[in-house]
């Protein structure tokens, strides 16, 4: 029953999907990574697949230094941490401008696919450019077919422009936030359990390791 609850507290523990220790900086970096790894999709990254890489990889374990500050077992190493975090956080910075500065040149030569494929990244501030996007969309309507995050965005305001005591105003713009909703939720959920899952391997794999040592000590003992 003991281990049964020790497993239970460790599993929660295990969940958190950021170290809360330096959130402010870290939980930024950790959620944008995943978003910049997806830009080895985009041929204009292609002479920077071997940084993106590297970046993940040092975020990764950096991740891992956070969490092991965190829990205690290297309390001397949270300036360290702090360090790589700041480190990260200027990579971090250089990947998100170059986003942007891709959306923006997307925008200006009306490459649609690209821009919508940007968008669809999440390092592009959605509600900051919304009422750009849509100037944008209606200008070439016809041109192309809006999809991912500018189909969700054009929806919504087609849904506005309409009376807003209409029935099927709330039940649409209710289904669209719901989807929303999951998406996120999906998206989020599927994260933790990759990261709960190398956690619990990382885990299983150190008390196999002890007791491999206790085991070895055994054995001494009863050699002598």
């Amino acid at each position: 029953m003991k281990l049964f609850f020790s497993l239970i507290l460790l599993a929660t523990v295990l969940l958190a999907s950021n170290p809360t220790i330096f959130a402010t900086l870290g939980d930024t970096i950790y959620d944008n990574a995943p978003k910049i790894e997806q830009l080895k999709k985009f041929h204009e990254y292609e002479p920077f697949l071997q940084k993106i890489d590297e970046y993940i990889k040092e975020v990764n374990a950096t991740k891992k230094l956070g969490f092991a500050v965190e829990n205690g077992s290297q309390k001397d190493a949270a300036r360290i941490y702090l360090k790589k975090l700041r480190q990260l956080a200027k990579t971090n910075d250089f990947f998100v401008r170059s986003a942007n500065a891709i959306f923006e040149k997307a925008l200006a030569t009306k490459n649609y696919e690209l821009l919508m494929d940007m968008l669809d990244t999440g390092l592009i501030d959605i509600e900051r450019n919304k009422e750009r996007l849509l100037e944008f969309y209606n200008a070439n309507k016809g041109s192309f077919v809006p999809r991912g995050v500018l189909g969700r965005i054009v929806e919504e305001d087609e849904l506005r422009k309409k009376s807003k005591n209409t029935k099927e105003y709330y039940e649409r713009l209710k289904k669209l936030r719901e989807q929303e909703k999951i998406r996120r939720l999906r998206e989020k959920d599927k994260k933790r359990q990759e990261e709960l899952q190398k956690k619990l391997e990382r885990e299983l794999e150190k008390k196999k390791e002890q007791i491999q040592k206790e085991q070895i000590e055994e054995l001494k003992q009863e050699l002598k």
